[in-house]
């Protein structure tokens, strides 16, 4: 990394801390972004070189969740058994845990839509490879909408539940919990089976 690749990855950063700090004193509608830049210590045309909103900050903090998510569960994507479900989902609460005051931000901050989006292209990277390994043709879109908003409302759900619960339990207990919700049944629910009288 250069110097100045690694002064903007610094930059970056203290642009992050300084929108969780701020998001842990007030809500999100009433964090500016001057305040952000102020408390970063760096100029508000600085900031705006990075970002050009407070929607794009958080989003990149849940980013970096996520993708520290998927980096630990792409092996476990690749092959769809018996134990996917258990192992990303056991992943997934892990990965919220290491970055906890992350999470505390994203689950307190008052933008559950945009939280809830995210969500929804988290999802959507993880069911497409589903779809890709196991051959999946899509054939009724509007029913493959729902199964996602199933998908996504549940979790999102379960997962602001955990949070106002106090995060008691442990990522085993909430990957099997979640897991039953979250198993190999997925395929033949995305692939619309036929409901039978």
């Amino acid at each position: 990394m250069s110097d100045t690749e690694l002064k903007e990855h610094q930059t970056i950063s203290r642009i992050k801390t300084a929108f969780i700090a701020l998001l842990g004193a007030q809500s999100y509608s009433q964090v500016r972004m001057n305040e952000v830049a102020e408390k970063a210590n760096t100029s508000r045309q600085n900031l705006y070189r990075y970002y050009r909103s407070k929607e794009e900050i958080l989003r990149s903090i849940m980013e970096d969740v996520i993708d520290d998510f998927l980096g630990k569960a792409s092996p476990h994507l690749k092959a769809f058994d018996k134990d996917f479900a258990y192992a990303v989902n056991y992943l997934a609460y892990q990965v919220v845990l290491e970055n906890k005051a992350s999470f505390d931000v994203v689950m307190n901050c008052g933008a559950d839509d945009l939280v809830f989006s995210e969500l929804r292209r988290l999802f959507v990277r993880i069911l497409g490879n589903i779809i890709r390994t196991q051959q999946i043709e899509i054939r009724d879109q509007d029913h493959f909408e729902l199964v996602m908003d199933l998908i996504v409302g549940g979790t999102y759900h379960v997962l602001k539940r955990w949070h106002a619960l106090g995060m008691k339990q442990t990522p085993d207990e909430m990957a099997k919990l979640h897991s039953h919700f979250f198993n190999a049944q997925l395929v033949d629910l995305i692939r619309k089976p036929e409901l039978k009288n």
